[in-house]
């Protein structure tokens, strides 16, 4: 059994490991630096290993280490989830959720559905990672991830279908207005488009009766920041395909104006993904449950 300096030892560990420095773990412990220092420390002895490489200026983790800490990461949920379960009898969820998402659909999409459902429950916690990297759920000690795309074959996660992310078509009234009207997408090789940077400017648009057509617009911007792209729309510089989720609120105010409104662009299946093993601890339900709820209706995304 874990004597109580042990299981200081662990908690510091986890929190430096997170934080890279000593300094915020102790912020985040309500301890000094040197206790945590020396907490750390002495789970080094105690192990016979070395868990981080010490300099001035950084610590980083060893291999040992990062394979430690994905142990220790595993352990403690495993003690938060017990707590959790105990108190979720009495219907409240309580816990830290740790979330991966993608960097503006998680910003524009998901945080504020996070805001609210932590509004509701305040025995929520939230450990936020926003990156355009995937993220391995397990190494990195990750309860959920939200994620847009094609699916890998990943038969170790659990996947639910949150909706679809579509494209529209966008452009400022006033580039409509110095350049004309598209009417059908033939008309758009004369127009300059603006395209994600790991694509060429060649856009498959699909009609209601499903037919297809690739257009070829000449264009001069390039961007792999979809919302720049936005915001160089917004400007005047061109067309774009945009998520309809992030156009929408500039469609409603006329700042955008919607092109060859009957054919949409690609779009891309979204979902909420956690690692397979053992019932879902409530804290963690509770959020899959609030995003289902938020994205089941077409216009939400």
């Amino acid at each position: 059994m874990l004597s109580s300096d042990q299981f200081t030892g662990i908690q510091a560990f986890i929190e430096t490991a997170q934080a890279g420095s000593f300094t915020l773990a102790a912020q985040r412990l309500d301890l000094t630096r040197s206790a945590v220092g020396k907490a750390v420390a002495r789970l080094e002895r105690r192990l016979g290993v070395r868990l981080f490489h010490r300099s001035t200026r950084r610590l980083a983790l060893t291999e040992e280490g990062q394979a430690y800490l994905a142990h220790c990461i595993r352990a403690m949920d495993a003690f938060e989830t017990a707590e959790t379960d105990l108190l979720a009898r009495r219907g409240a969820p309580r816990g830290r959720v740790r979330i991966a998402l993608p960097v503006l659909f998680g910003r524009h999409r998901v945080l504020p559905v996070l805001v609210a459902l932590a509004e509701r429950h305040p025995g929520l916690h939230f450990d936020l990672r926003f990156s355009s990297e995937r993220s391995d759920l397990q190494e990195e000690g990750i309860d959920l991830a939200v994620r847009i795309g094609e699916l890998r074959d990943e038969a170790e996660l659990v996947a639910r279908p949150l909706g679809m992310q579509r494209t529209q078509l966008c452009a400022a009234p006033g580039y409509l207005l110095a350049r004309g009207v598209p009417v059908h997408p033939d008309d758009l090789p004369a127009h300059d488009g603006i395209a994600a940077s790991q694509s060429p400017v060649r856009w498959a648009l699909t009609d209601a009766s499903g037919h297809r057509h690739i257009a070829r617009p000449t264009g001069r911007w390039r961007s792999s920041d979809t919302q720049a792209m936005r915001d160089l729309v917004l400007a005047g510089h061109g067309l774009a395909l945009l998520p309809q989720w992030l156009a929408a609120p500039h469609l409603q105010s006329g700042a955008l104006a919607a092109v060859l409104d009957g054919w949409q662009g690609p779009a891309l299946p979204i979902h909420a993904l956690w690692p397979q093993g053992g019932p879902l601890p409530l804290r963690v339900r509770t959020v899959i449950d609030a995003l289902v709820e938020a994205f089941e209706q077409p216009a939400a995304l």
